[in-house]
């Protein structure tokens, strides 16, 4: 082979090597939107569940909203469950909030301290059974309760 056939031959895989690594990082490209839409699809999910709960028992609300003690209802099971199906919701945002960034994993951030916040029932199925969740749901918490305590001379449960 002649020198000339030899530079054309690096050329033309030099450019196909290029073409290979661009193709690359545009499918790279299209797995984290993939990504970050199944996260959203995900919580959407069990979001919509939550809410499906509360169009069938709206007497519930005060206990997952307005800091209301369930203790003593006659639907403690019901709380109880619907606290679970909140801690798998709240386990399922802090998994996926790494996925998503910026305002919309500071909004993902500020519910998931309102959920803790505004529910006893929760902050209780947390607390009595943290083993079942995530280390990135117990870290958000953590978090969650430092920030809370900061912001009330309080605390996070109103004691």
């Amino acid at each position: 082979m002649s020198e000339s056939t030899l530079t054309w031959i690096e050329i033309v895989g030099g450019v196909a090597s290029l073409l290979g690594i661009v193709a690359v990082l545009v499918q790279l490209r299209q797995v984290v939107i993939s990504l970050r839409s199944t996260a959203r699809g995900a919580t959407s999910a069990i979001g919509t569940q939550l809410k499906d709960v509360f169009i069938a028992y709206p007497h519930l609300r005060p206990y997952f909203f307005d800091d209301a003690d369930p203790t003593g209802d006659p639907d403690q099971g019901r709380i109880q469950t619907i606290a679970e199906l909140y801690c798998i919701y709240l386990q399922e945002i802090a998994a996926q909030r790494a996925h998503v960034r910026g305002a919309s994993g500071d909004a993902w951030f500020a519910l998931m301290m309102a959920i803790y916040q505004g529910s006893p029932a929760v902050r209780a199925q947390l607390e009595r059974h943290s083993a079942w969740y995530s280390v990135e749901l117990r870290s958000t918490i953590a978090v969650i309760k430092g920030v809370l305590a900061r912001e009330s001379p309080v605390g996070p449960t109103g004691d």
